[in-house]
């Protein structure tokens, strides 16, 4: 039972601690400078936004990319709105026709039925003209030089795609404080893995990739985690995934706790998802440094710290005769696991709120695999759209 604590321990405690401590000693002892100077001439952009029941969003959405620093005639707008019940397409192009004369190279694609966003992205690409695209969420805003900064670091040959940063404008909520958290903690494993190796996992919420590079998905999914495919499929192509936190974009937090905790057991379904239609990715004899990266942070993430947890845990209570060091360590579990629940039941502060979105995190991406099997199994296999507060 010794050794079941011991690796449980070291599981959980390696994924959010050690990983991303060892690249941060690894990108500072390489000491490289990382800038990108802007362009003597920039590349023409195909800007999609795929979008499904955004019509209250998409005039600011709209207004948004009017305000972007690029140059107009190097920039193509391909809205992609597909199976949407609120008029999205109507109020998109009125906004279109008002605006022409401002930015003529604006269109709106898509039909009646909803298909997922990866589809909508390769209905897109169909019809898009730029040697770069960029992908972009359509509940998100984007600061006025975000495009540029996304754009600039393609004068690498070798850089096939960049993710930009993702930015949660937190509200003091449990929710907020979590999803924000989370976010800051996620940019700063980017950023230092970016320097390393290449950016795993560019954020759907904005990212670009040279058109010719784009992956054509495998059998399509609404579970499909398409900006998590891009990056790994063009890092097995050798090309580089830079990492751009000047390119964020911004978005408020879920509605409530309850549909953050949709949108992680969303995610944690998708994750399953990918695993099953990219079962090459586990090959690490091909790609041993590539596999090594998504190990530590994406599948010990996944499965090794839900499945630790518990362990850890259980483990630990085998153990409390054995001496100081597992009597003290329960104690912390113990108020651990008591903070996550008085958060959860309300109680405000940090203290309480980060444990709580911890144990909750945890918790969807279990169910998230159970949920995968049940809808698979139906067939009805629909990514569901949370409630998000409004900007």
């Amino acid at each position: 039972m010794t050794w079941v604590w011991y690796l449980s321990g070291f599981l959980i405690s390696y994924t959010y601690v050690g990983y991303p401590l060892l690249l941060w000693v690894w990108s500072t002892l390489r000491r490289q400078r990382y800038g990108w100077p802007s362009p003597t001439e920039w590349p023409k952009v195909s800007f999609i936004v795929p979008a499904y029941n955004e019509g209250d969003f998409l005039p600011k959405k709209f207004e948004n990319i009017l305000e972007l620093d690029y140059p107009p005639d190097k920039l193509e707008v391909l809205w992609v709105i597909e199976g949407s019940t609120d008029d999205s397409a109507v109020i998109l192009q009125e906004a279109i026709t008002k605006r022409l004369s401002e930015h003529p190279r604006m269109r709106v694609l898509g039909g009646p039925t909803r298909r997922g966003k990866g589809f909508a992205i390769e209905e897109a690409l169909r019809h898009a003209t730029g040697v770069i695209v960029v992908i972009s969420d359509a509940n998100t805003l984007l600061p006025k030089g975000a495009l540029k900064a996304l754009v600039a670091p393609f004068q690498n040959p070798e850089v096939g795609a960049v993710a930009g940063e993702k930015r949660v404008i937190s509200d003091n909520s449990l929710a907020g404080e979590g999803e924000s958290l989370y976010w800051r903690y996620e940019s700063f494993i980017k950023k230092h893995l970016s320097r390393v190796f290449g950016c795993i996992g560019t954020v759907g919420e904005l990212y670009a990739v040279r058109k010719d590079l784009y992956p054509r998905l495998r059998p399509h999914s609404y579970f499909l985690h398409e900006d998590l495919v891009v990056s790994m499929e063009i890092l097995r192509l050798s090309s580089q995934v830079a990492y751009v936190p000047q390119a964020y974009s911004l978005e408020l937090p879920a509605l409530n706790l309850r549909e953050e905790f949709k949108r992680k057991v969303r995610m944690a379904a998708a994750s399953f998802s990918v695993l099953r239609t990219y079962p090459d990715w586990l090959h690490f004899w091909k790609h041993p440094h590539l596999f090594f990266h998504f190990f530590s942070y994406k599948l010990l993430r996944w499965y090794g710290v839900p499945l630790s947890m518990p362990t850890f845990f259980i483990s630990n209570l085998f153990l409390l005769k054995d001496g100081l060091l597992p009597q003290f360590i329960m104690a912390l579990q113990v108020v651990f696991y008591l903070f996550a629940v008085l958060g959860l039941a309300g109680v405000r502060g940090k203290v309480f709120g980060l444990p709580a979105y911890f144990i909750m995190a945890n918790v969807a991406q279990i169910l998230g695999v159970l949920r995968y099997f049940r809808e698979y199994k139906s067939g009805k296999p629909y990514w569901q759209k949370i409630q998000r507060k409004s900007l």
